[in-house]
């Protein structure tokens, strides 16, 4: 029976009986494959892309374009092989047909399995072998393309089998479509969706949380969902890593899968077509599912939204009738009876007793999230996060291989979720645990964020995200210095070679920017790199004099394929901008000679509006009040406090209060009116005693605007 279950003549037979089904597969292979392979190729020579360029591109196409759309039409055909082939489950009358056959189960399984296999792997193999000989036919065929595209068709294949045996799987545990349906959505985004309504709770009872799909949570997003994990697979793909575990995880998931829909369908009760569910068991299983996890997203949403406190009391109410809501709900549609909503009420206050407890658990921090620190002999790495604290210095991440060429090495290095590795030592440590024994702070603009990353020995990641105050932001910055490797690629442009064409302009002393001398260009370069070698960690957290923009707009860039330009050599711009400090003595000593401006205070104040910030006791938020100074005392005081903002590091003590500086028109270029000069903080050591006392008064109400109206 098993080699006729295998035969030609039963896949005939099931082509007779559904031959729009490999029509359908095979017209969307078509277009998955040789139609898109012919678009691209008329694109790139639309675009006089040269031939060396798109070889590169073709072979992109295939480690990355047609693994989307092939992905893409490998699901479609799982879920409508499934679906044509087992949803007669649904009818107690076709069911007992079926089964009434001289098959058993196991045979019925691997009989419809096997057909619909052969109904997708036919047209791939056939679409995806026209798709080679287009392009050999046009000059693009290695026996690298031709392994790239056995792996394609084994990684497609996979995905096949992973959606197939998931859509079997719910086939068989559910009686009737609508429930179908939802508990198809439900395997594909649960366990998504679980870990966005954890991570909630995480940022809003953990002060030092920090989310990147990492951890547990990270787990659940990733590869608990047949729909993302398939995704993550794809970016590992498409990155060339780790192609043996990519394809091993597949076929784990699959065969997991594979093994619960055939036990599902082998044990299917007949009977129950037409009900929710075909298991009893399964009935309590998906309450849980659904009511605990509503019941903890719908009480967070309840416990944030206020804004006039009471937000225990909303969570409370909010959750407890939501979780009414859904218990009942599913209840009726259980037994398809509205008398039954408040059925299983003991599995209620279960649901409502798990939610308690895991909102217990987040809000006191019983796990000791909040304070928890691998010890240090544990600790093989840390690194952090700069994107807060560096907020004014953009620091690409772009290196120089050994063919003389750059390439980015990272292009998330300026954003929230790259860290950068620095060398442990025990000071480091100690500033660290200072940290997290300290209380932290309660306002962000009182410090700043540092996220973390401990890396142990065991290739373990805890993340946290610390608000730190200015003067451990100072300390720890101090530390971070101290590594020569941090420096080397903070001031990494100063390794690229000076043939290339640069620019170097300075925002400091002048209102207007100052382009450094092509001439000179030389000479300043040369004693920057001998201060960087000269200083010590402290010079770091001065305040700075300037900031350095750089510019390397044509350098040579690696052949990738989202860097080629049409007809042209790839480059690449290494652009970003880095603190100059007094501490600099040859940089700063030669910038003056030549007449550059750094800062050294501000002058000539025409006026200064300073903006002070109160809470309004009816809606919660900040309204903004705006004072204008212009007597010549108080401007004095001001020039000694104001630093530009972009001038002012994380690390430096500063009132938060705002500044607008307008200076004289005398001197300037912009006849009588006055010349803006910029936002600027006002240091926390030189703030004037006036303007302090006219913050007390704006947060009593006895100060407002005295801005006159133009």
């Amino acid at each position: 029976m098993r080699s006729k279950i295998f035969s030609s003549k039963n896949i005939t037979t099931a082509f007779k009986s559904k031959p729009w089904l490999p029509l359908f597969i095979a017209v969307g292979f078509v277009f998955a494959f040789p139609v898109a392979e012919l678009v691209m190729l008329g694109q790139w020579q639309h675009l006089h892309y040269t031939a060396g360029q798109m070889e590169i591109l073709y072979e992109n196409l295939w480690r990355d374009g047609f693994v989307l759309t092939g992905m893409v039409m490998a699901m479609a055909a799982a879920f409508i092989n499934s679906t044509s082939s087992f949803v007669y489950l649904y009818s107690r009358r076709k069911a007992d047909f079926y089964h009434s056959l001289p098959l058993t189960r196991k045979q019925i399984f691997l009989q419809q399995a096997f057909a619909g296999v052969i109904f997708y792997i036919v047209p791939y193999v056939v679409m995806e072998f026209l798709a080679v000989c287009i392009g050999a036919s046009r000059g693009f065929f290695s026996l690298g393309l031709m392994g790239m595209a056995v792996k394609l068709m084994i990684f497609h294949l996979l995905d096949y089998f992973l959606i197939y045996f998931c859509t079997v799987f719910v086939l068989s545990m559910t009686g009737n479509i609508l429930m179908g349906i939802l508990c198809f959505f439900g395997l594909l985004f649960y366990f998504p969706a679980l870990s966005w309504v954890l991570n909630g709770y995480g940022e809003t009872f953990y002060r030092n949380y920090y989310y990147l799909q990492n951890g547990i949570l990270g787990i659940f997003y990733n590869y608990f969902s047949p729909l993302f994990v398939q995704d993550r697979f794809l970016e590992i793909y498409g990155n060339g890593e780790a192609g043996i575990i990519l394809f091993l995880g597949l076929l784990l998931v699959g065969v997991i899968f594979a093994v619960a829909a055939f036990l599902a369908f082998e044990k299917r009760p007949l009977e129950k077509a037409g009900h929710a569910l075909v298991y009893s068991w399964s009935e309590p299983v998906v309450r849980f599912m659904v009511v605990i996890p509503a019941g903890l997203g719908i009480g967070l949403f309840a416990y944030v939204a206020p804004t006039g406190g009471h937000g225990v009391i909303w969570a409370v109410v909010g959750s407890v009738f939501g979780m009414v809501m859904l218990h009942g709900i599913l209840e009726t549609f259980y037994h398809f009876d509205f008398r039954c909503f408040f059925y299983k009420k003991l599995h209620l206050i279960v649901s409502f007793i798990a939610v308690a407890a895991v909102a217990f658990v987040f809000k006191t921090d019983l796990t000791g999230y909040e304070t928890y620190i691998p010890d240090y002999e544990k600790i093989k790495n840390i690194a952090f996060e700069f994107y807060d604290i560096n907020g004014n210095e953009v620091i690409p991440y772009i290196c120089e291989t050994e063919e003389g060429k750059f390439e980015t090495k990272n292009a998330k290095e300026n954003g929230p979720g790259t860290f950068i590795t620095i060398e442990k030592t025990p000071e480091m440590y100690e500033i660290l645990e200072k940290i997290v024994r300290e209380e932290p702070l309660k306002e962000r603009q009182d410090g700043c964020y540092l996220p973390v990353r401990f890396e142990t020995g065991s290739g373990r990641r805890i993340y946290r995200r610390y608000t730190i105050k200015r003067s451990q932001c100072r300390e720890l910055m101090e530390e971070v210095h101290k590594d020569s490797d941090y420096i080397a690629w903070k001031y990494g442009f100063l390794d690229v070679g000076e043939k290339y064409k640069n620019s170097f302009t300075l925002a400091g002393g002048a209102v207007e920017d100052e382009f450094i001398k092509k001439s000179e260009k030389a000479e300043f370069l040369e004693n920057l790199r001998k201060d960087l070698k000269d200083v010590d960690a402290k010079t770091f957290t001065e305040l700075p004099c300037s900031l350095l923009y750089y510019d390397y707009s044509m350098l040579p860039s690696t052949e990738k394929p989202d860097q080629l330009i049409p007809g042209k050599e790839p480059q690449i711009s290494y652009n970003g901008s880095v603190y100059l400090y007094p501490g600099f003595k040859r940089t700063v000593a030669f910038l003056k000679e030549r007449g550059y401006s750094l800062f050294e205070g501000i002058a000539d104040l025409e006026y200064a509006d300073v903006y002070y910030t109160r809470e309004n006791k009816e809606d919660g938020m900040q309204d903004t009040v705006t004072v204008r100074y212009e007597e010549k005392q108080q401007l004095k005081e001001l020039e000694q406090a104001i630093v530009p903002q972009f001038l002012m590091p994380d690390w430096v003590e500063r009132e938060n209060i705002d500044v607008e500086m307008i200076y004289a028109s005398e001197g300037f270029s912009y006849g009588n009116y006055p010349q803006y000069g910029g936002m600027g903080y006002l240091m926390k050591e030189k703030v004037p005693d006036f303007i302090l006392e006219d913050s007390v008064k704006v947060q009593e109400g006895l100060l407002e605007s005295n801005i006159p109206l133009e």
